[in-house]
């Protein structure tokens, strides 16, 4: 796909023999490519992603030419409603009770922050916050 793309002219597809080339067509400024490339090799050499966690099997240095880039947009959907959940992500019943042992993350829960509607990337943080408060407590819950 990435060469019938190319081939095509899409200007979505980025093709380039250097790094620096790279970063400028796309609108980075090449030292701040270069660091963060050579910054990752570094991980991969230590065979540790001490930034991101990413498993040491899919650590996989970047060294040889020519570089590509693709232009993505992002693209989701959600769930819109969710089920009631209170503040520490316990699902609750018709009569608003926490239903002991079950829990709900991420947007699955937005019922209660957002009535109904789909609030796209104001939900990120929510997300941060709210699947950390339920997974803590699911697994107290279960520890019990």
């Amino acid at each position: 796909m990435l060469k019938e793309q190319l081939g095509a002219g899409n200007e979505r597809f980025f093709k380039a023999d250097t790094i620096q080339e790279l970063s400028t067509r796309i609108g980075i400024v090449p030292v701040n490519m270069m660091y963060t490339l050579n910054h990752y090799n570094a991980l991969c050499e230590k065979g540790e992603d001490t930034d991101l966690c990413k498993s040491p099997e899919n650590l996989v240095s970047m060294k040889e030419d020519p570089w590509y880039a693709v232009k993505a947009y992002m693209s989701y959907f959600g769930t819109v409603g969710g089920v009631g959940t209170d503040e520490h992500g316990a699902v609750l019943d018709g009569e608003g009770h926490a239903i002991p042992g079950l829990y709900a993350a991420d947007e699955t829960f937005n019922h209660n922050m957002f009535n109904l509607t789909y609030p796209g990337g104001f939900s990120l943080g929510e997300c941060l916050v709210f699947d950390h408060e339920a997974g803590m407590n699911a697994v107290n819950y279960a520890a019990k």
